[in-house]
């Protein structure tokens, strides 16, 4: 007696990870009127609703950019085991709980901070 043959099993596929391409907005290309008929569209809405997508593309791709870099931040607070950082006007909390971090930056008023000594040397008082 004969063995029945079997079919060989297929070898796996490997899936490789490909580099995702940049996320470029495709818009369709702004409508110009054909000479000799009628303009279905109002063109300041269409030129005002174009420009406002474009806009919101580019305040999501901020959005995602804000999320790495305070998941970042989040990661260095814990690593320094700290829930509060404060200085040279920039304070980083971390809402106990929720996980939350909350970034604040206060800019340093140089001209109102300047003081000038007897000697001419400049003083910076900088405000915590």
């Amino acid at each position: 007696m004969s063995k029945k043959k079997t079919a060989k099993p297929k070898p796996k596929r490997i899936l490789q990870s490909r580099p995702t391409p940049p996320a470029v907005p495709r818009r369709r290309p702004r409508n110009v009127p054909l000479p000799g008929l009628e303009d279905r569209g109002i063109a300041e809405l269409d030129d005002a609703a174009i420009a406002y997508a474009e806009l919101q593309d580019q305040r999501k791709q901020l959005q995602q950019q804000e999320i790495g870099l305070k998941a970042k931040l989040k990661s260095l607070m814990h690593r320094h085991q700290r829930t509060l950082y404060a200085c040279d006007g920039v304070v980083i909390s971390v809402v106990p709980g929720e996980e939350l971090i909350k970034v604040r930056v206060r800019p340093i008023d140089v001209d109102a901070a300047r003081d000038v000594d007897d000697q001419g040397n400049a003083t910076i008082d900088v405000p915590a």
